[in-house]
């Protein structure tokens, strides 16, 4: 019994030491919110530095990844000195129109969409595109996409090929001038204009003395070619 009176009265004692000793309340709890604030205060500015550091990572990747819009630009005129075609509308099926032309070579290196603009003078314009060469008495070999008449045609082109953009007027008999560009998500180059020469031979033909006959090549070159 006296033993634990004595216990009773030493944790008293303690008890009485420890609520002397320590920190009041309000002074506690003040230095337990300044804890908080100081690590929330480290929290947010670690924070802010990892969003600022991820942006300036992810930006130029994002500006890298943004298509690229390549543009190349030509120009050139339709005369009475310019060979005819009978223009080719969609494969095998012929406009019944022999039609002024020049043809422009360009050389593409990214698959994709490109977009053709002629802005005529003179005529409405007729946009074709064949992939290679273009054998003007002979347009159903290497044709690439349907022929437009107006002056815009979208046309799928394949990278590292060489196509020819035919422009001619719509009907027979027309002249005038034109520039034109092509767009697209790749370089493009376009090629100066070959010099004159025969792509094709001409078809057989009988002659009988006393008559004449024509015979019909395929060139290249723009004019004159006399």
């Amino acid at each position: 019994m006296r033993l634990a009176i004595k216990v009773s009265r030493i944790t008293q004692v303690a008890h009485r030491s420890i609520k002397h000793t320590s920190y009041p309340k309000e002074k506690m709890m003040f230095r337990l919110f300044t804890s908080r604030s100081k690590f929330a205060l480290f929290y947010l500015c670690v924070l802010l530095c990892a969003v600022s550091l991820s942006f300036r990572m992810t930006t130029p990747s994002a500006a890298k990844g943004a298509p690229l819009i390549a543009t190349a630009n030509f120009a050139g005129q339709l005369t009475n000195q310019h060979d005819t075609w009978n223009r080719m509308t969609t494969i095998n099926v012929f406009s019944g129109q022999q039609v002024f032309f020049e043809t422009t070579h360009v050389r593409i290196q990214t698959n994709g969409t490109y977009t053709i603009n002629v802005n005529a003078t003179g005529f409405t314009p007729a946009i074709n595109v064949y992939g290679g060469v273009f054998f003007p008495d002979q347009p159903q070999v290497n044709f690439w996409d349907n022929g437009v008449v107006g002056s815009t045609q979208d046309v799928f082109l394949a990278g590292g090929q060489q196509f020819d953009i035919v422009i001619s007027t719509s009907l027979a008999g027309q002249t005038g001038s034109y520039s034109a560009s092509i767009s697209g998500p790749g370089p493009i180059t376009i090629d100066p204009p070959p010099p004159l020469g025969i792509l094709s031979n001409p078809l057989d033909a009988t002659i009988i003395p006393g008559q004449t006959t024509t015979l019909r090549v395929s060139t290249q070159g723009r004019p004159p070619k006399n």
